[in-house]
């Protein structure tokens, strides 16, 4: 079997999913501007050694909502706003590496409740997002398991194709920031996505395809 691995976040969408989630979540008076502060206040504090993608870590804005509400506002946000994001390049090479037979995985560091919908809308096959800690119905703020970013990102698939029967080596890979590259160094066939700058200049080094 073949398996074509996709980030989502500047990959298929144009910009990050989650951000639109929690804009949508502020305009529909879920959260507070004050919500939003403060959580990340909280979350630098009992992470000092946060770094320019750690914010991308922070669910403590979620932290006290309904699962089911939240959920529910997802399917908004994604009808809404997500949607329309979608490149359509993307869809395209979805299509065509579903019509070539491979298997489709979205693997991506947001929200698995979004990556869930992407992953419906496109009919894909499996899906990996980051997954949230549910107490009494309840989000707690906290993140269960690894955060798909970075080494972990490779870690997640690597564990992902032992357990289905897949070979990272033998899968394509596509992502769009120099954090994807630990995944797409591991694949078969890379491709950098409306790459940034360091992901650009890597990609053009390693002779990796590079869809603008």
């Amino acid at each position: 079997m073949k398996l074509a691995i996709f980030d989502i976040d500047g990959t298929i969408t144009s910009t990050s999913m989650e951000r639109l989630f929690i804009g949508f979540l502020l305009q529909s008076r879920v959260i507070s501007p004050w919500k939003i502060t403060t959580s990340a206040i909280e979350f630098v504090r009992h992470q000092p050694s946060v770094w320019k993608h750690g914010f991308k870590q922070n669910k403590i804005y979620l932290r006290n909502l309904d699962v089911l509400l939240v959920r529910q506002m997802a399917e908004l946000c994604f009808r809404q706003r997500i949607r329309k994001t979608i490149r359509s390049k993307m869809e395209l090479e979805i299509t065509s590496r579903q019509t070539s037979g491979y298997k489709i995985l979205l693997l991506s560091g947001s929200l698995s409740i979004l990556a869930q919908l992407m992953t419906t809308y496109f009919s894909a096959d499996y899906f990996i997002g980051t997954s949230l800690e549910e107490r009494n119905g309840k989000y707690t703020g906290r993140i269960a398991g690894l955060h798909p970013y970075g080494q972990n990102k490779k870690d997640i698939a690597e564990k992902f194709c032992h357990q289905h029967g897949f070979r990272l080596d033998e899968a394509a890979a596509y992502g769009n920031e120099y954090s994807d590259a630990f995944l797409m160094n591991a694949s078969a066939e890379p491709a950098a996505v409306a790459p940034d700058k360091h992901l650009r200049q890597w990609a053009e080094r390693k002779q990796w395809r590079i869809l603008d």
